[in-house]
This record gives C-alpha cells, sequence and structure tokens, in this order.
C-alpha cells in the first residue's frame, strides 16, 4: 500500500481513544474489537498487506482463539508512522494492579513481501520485544531479528516515502468482463490511480466505460474497500489460476503414462508368441545344439502348418533357451494383466480430471479446496455437494437449501463464504437456507424474501402463517465445538415474518426473476 495513503489514514484515525476488548486471529488476519463497538482489522498476509477500522460490533469471521489476552481493557491512544518506511505503531497504555503505568506499543510492518505485527513493551525508553506473528533470526535475515526478550530494530531498506497529496474521493474501478473473458477468469478488479471525477458528467462517463466505480470518501474506507474489491478478487483468480494449472499438468501426466502402459500393453501381447516358441521348443530340444542362432520348424499351431523360424541365444544351451522364453511367456502373461489393470486405473485418473476441469469452470470450484489434494479426493469431496439441493438464480445468485441435518452442516461449515447469507426459521426446526454471493453484491429485497419464504417453507412451521425467519451472513454463523450436526449459533441478524413457499412456487418466482 502507498505510503502516502498509509500516512493519511493514521491522520484520520489517530484522535481514536478506544478501549481493547479482546484480539482474535484467523488465518492472515487479526483484529482488535474495542469496547466502544469498533474493530481494527489487519490483513498481513496479503500481496497488498492492508488495515482499517471497521464499524461492525463483533468480530469477523476467526476461527483462532484469542491472542495477547494480556492488551485485553489496555487504551489505544495514538497512531504513528514512521517517516522513512510503511511502519505504523499503536501506543497502548494500561494501568496495572498497583496503578501503574504500562506502556506497549503494537508495530506493523505493513510491507510486501510480508507483513508483520509486533508487540513490544517500553523498558528503559527502549522497544523490547514481547511477541510478534513472524518471528525470525539472522539465519532467516541477516540484517535482524525478531525474538521476544531483543530490542526492537526497524528494518533497514532503500524505501523512500511518496510525498503526495490525497484528493478525495478515492476511486476504485471495478472492470466488468465479457462473457467470453468470464469462462477463463471470475472477475477482473483493477484500481482507478487514486483519481477524481472533475463533474457527474465524466463519473457517468467513466462507469459506462470501465464498469462500477467506488467513490471512498475517507482513506479507511478506501483500504477496506480497495481489500475486498481488489486484493480479495485478485487472490481468488490466482488461486483460481493456480488450480487451472494444476490440473492441466496432473492431465498431461496422466495422458503420458496411458501413452506408455498402452505400449506395454502392446508388448505384453506378444504373450502368445511366447507360448508358441516355448511349445515348439519343448518337442524339438533334442535338433537344438549349443551355438545354434535360430530354429526352423513347423508351426503346429498355425492352421496351415507354416515354417517358423525362432531365434535362439547362441551362448545358451537348449533347455536355457526354452527357460527363457517360458520366463517371457509368464511375464507377459502377468503384466498383461496388471496393464490391463494400470490403464483402466489412468483413464478413470483422467476421467476425474476432466470432471475438476469442468467444475473450475463453474462457480462450483469455490466450494471447496481441491488444489492441494489428488484427484479421486477431490472428486470425493465434491461428491458430497452433487446432492445437494439447488436452486440457480443467475451468474450472482445460487440458492442452496439443506434437506438433512448432515447437508445443513456441509452448506453452512464448508460451502458457505463469509459474503454469502444464511437463512434459518427463529424457533422452529428446519433447513439451513444458503444464498452464495458470488460477486460479493448486497443482495435485492424480493431474493431476501425468498429465501425467508423457503427457510419456512423447509421448516416445522411449513402449513404455518407469518412464520419468523433470521438471516446473517455467513460471517456470523459459529459451529459450536463438538455439537451435533446442523446445530450453530448466529448474530447480527436481522428478522422477518414471512409466508412459506414450496419449491415449485419458488422456481415460478425465479423463472420471472431478473437482477
Amino acid at each position: 500500500m502507498k505510503y502516502f495513503l498509509l500516512a493519511q489514514w493514521v491522520m484520520e484515525n489517530r484522535s481514536r481513544n478506544l478501549i481493547i476488548h479482546q484480539i482474535r486471529m484467523s488465518p492472515g488476519v487479526m483484529s482488535i474489537s474495542f469496547k466502544e463497538g469498533a474493530s481494527l482489522v489487519f490483513h498481513y498476509k496479503t500481496s497488498s498487506p492492508v488495515l482499517y477500522f471497521s464499524e461492525a460490533k463483533k468480530n469477523e469471521s476467526f476461527t483462532s482463539g484469542q491472542i495477547w489476552t494480556n492488551l485485553n481493557n489496555t487504551n489505544l491512544y495514538d497512531i504513528e508512522i514512521a517517516d522513512a518506511d510503511r511502519i505504523i505503531t499503536f501506543k497502548l497504555r494500561l494501568k496495572d494492579i498497583y496503578q501503574k503505568v504500562v506502556e506497549s506499543r503494537l508495530v506493523f510492518e505493513c510491507m510486501p513481501p510480508q507483513a508483520n505485527l509486533i508487540l513490544c513493551q517500553i523498558e528503559n525508553e527502549k522497544l523490547v520485544i514481547q511477541d510478534a506473528l513472524l518471528k525470525f533470526t539472522y539465519a532467516d535475515n541477516p540484517q535482524r531479528q525478531i525474538l521476544s526478550g531483543l530490542i526492537y530494530e526497524s528494518p533497514r531498506t532503500n524505501f523512500k516515502a511518496e510525498q503526495e497529496t490525497v484528493v478525495f474521493p478515492l476511486m476504485i474501478k471495478v472492470e466488468q468482463q465479457s462473457d467470453a473473458a468470464k469462462r477463463e477468469d471470475d472477475i477482473t478488479v483493477s484500481q482507478d490511480r487514486h483519481s477524481t471525477l472533475q463533474s457527474e458528467t465524466q463519473e457517468r462517463s467513466l462507469t459506462q466505460q470501465s464498469g462500477n466505480i467506488i467513490a471512498c470518501e475517507s482513506v479507511n474506507d478506501y483500504f477496506r474497500q480497495y481489500y475486498t474489491q481488489v486484493i480479495e478478487q485478485k487472490e481468488l483468480l490466482q488461486r483460481k489460476q493456480k488450480m487451472v494449472s494444476k490440473w492441466k499438468k496432473e492431465l498431461s501426466k496422466a495422458e503420458k503414462k496411458l501413452a506408455q502402459q498402452q505400449i506395454e500393453l502392446v508388448e505384453a501381447e506378444l504373450e502368445k508368441t511366447w507360448l508358441t516358441y516355448s511349445e515348439l521348443l519343448k518337442v524339438n530340444l533334442q535338433q537344438i545344439k549349443k551355438g545354434d542362432v535360430s530354429l526352423q520348424t513347423t508351426n503346429y499351431f498355425d492352421p496351415d502348418l507354416q515354417q517358423i523360424s525362432i531365434p535362439l541365444k547362441a551362448d545358451k544351451s537348449p533347455q536355457d533357451n526354452l527357460k527363457y522364453y517360458l520366463k517371457k511367456y509368464h511375464k507377459a502373461k502377468q503384466g498383461r494383466e496388471k496393464i490391463a489393470v494400470q490403464i483402466d486405473k489412468t483413464q478413470k485418473d483422467i476421467g476425474q480430471i476432466k470432471k475438476i476441469q469442468a467444475i473450475l469452470e463453474t462457480d462450483q470450484w469455490q466450494d471447496l479446496e481441491i488444489e492441494a489434494v489428488h484427484a479421486g479426493e477431490a472428486l470425493a469431496k465434491l461428491k458430497q455437494t452433487d446432492n445437494l439441493f439447488r436452486l440457480p438464480v443467475n451468474e450472482h445468485w445460487e440458492i442452496i437449501i439443506g434437506r438433512k441435518a448432515k447437508e445443513n452442516d456441509l452448506i453452512t461449515t464448508q460451502i458457505g463464504k463469509p459474503n454469502d447469507w444464511w437463512f434459518h426459521t427463529r424457533i422452529y426446526h428446519g433447513s439451513h437456507i444458503l444464498l452464495r454471493n458470488f460477486h460479493k453484491n448486497e443482495p435485492p429485497n424480493s431474493l431476501i424474501e425468498l429465501c425467508c419464504g423457503l427457510a419456512a417453507g423447509f421448516s416445522k412451521a411449513k402449513n404455518s402463517e407469518n412464520v419468523p425467519v433470521d438471516y446473517t451472513q455467513i460471517r456470523f454463523v459459529r459451529k459450536p465445538r463438538k455439537s451435533a450436526p446442523g446445530l450453530v449459533t448466529y448474530t447480527n441478524h436481522k428478522t422477518v415474518f414471512v409466508d412459506p413457499i414450496d419449491v415449485s412456487s419458488a422456481k415460478q418466482i425465479l423463472a420471472a426473476y431478473e437482477e
């Protein structure tokens, strides 16, 4: 992220005076929630590390437990950025049980290729490292060490801070692709170079030419939108491209393997030839002498009784020549059977890989991680989703209905992504309804009402009226550890009262649905 934008973000937020409630982790993300209601989110494992304040009262989807609990109830009273590089320091203050003020610092080294969050305590006017998300020694970095108990040293770089003026609104351009391009990539997002539009006419023109334009009136909002619309989408595309490349290579390897096996099978088909040679040698052993290079005899296995020439090893005795061909016969016989099994397995592998490649051309590729497993394992996982009841809406939305507890678990804990929407009847037992949000849009009210109606229709209250249905984003749905299948807890939800809708009615509504 650009230095001058980070500096502006610090200026916007340094006057905040907040009390830390807790700090939680998720892979690549750390969130500090405050008692005042806001959260400070760090995305430190991305190609462009970023941070922003979120006004959500609850932590977003965090699966790991709390960290740095000693900072709970600590006062964040100031934020600074280094003059020389993209290093942001958060000043923290806490009074211990003896009313002694303890000063701490949280240092966010916000630069690629690896950002880091380092917790320090002030001792004798020096920053002493207490902990860090990424620790390393001189073996990892010859310039400095990040280890508990050492004095913190800033990284030595040749970075030159840009001194640019931030002009609001900051614009993010989300480019829409043609249908042909979408078959290759789901979405391409690019950043309009921190520019502003000079007039409403210019804004309408740029929107028409370049797709959706998001205008941000603060750097904090810009960072939040930039992560969602640019960084996250870019990393999603990179992950998909990596998977496409992997399975393309796997297909090429499998096809080469099949070609080689087919060649081996052709050689193994000489089994009959070796058997013929062996049987003819048995009846002609008395006519063969050591040193002979061939045997001319009548082929009794040929209906026309044609003459045949059997090659011999001159350095072998007649018995050894017989053993030689018997060995080749048994090897070919066994090999043919084994090779046939191997060819069948390789052909199945090729079929499975082609199925995965077909899945990669649809939105279903996001349902399960399949880049790190074999084709059979990947398809076994994806097979679990084949029997789910799906109602396609359009390229932006899809409705999935869980009809039993295990399906509820599957769609809620594995298929659902943070920006998808989740529906369930309040009080009554029923199905989990998942509204897949492929392009992270806000769902129209008509679609929310439809999903709520389906949730009521697939519940114990299907014969009732005015059924209460809760809905929220998947990011706010939790499955308690060791809980029964289908049991979840959720927050940040809204409740609506609807009449149940059956599948037939839903399909009629969707048939006429236009985004």
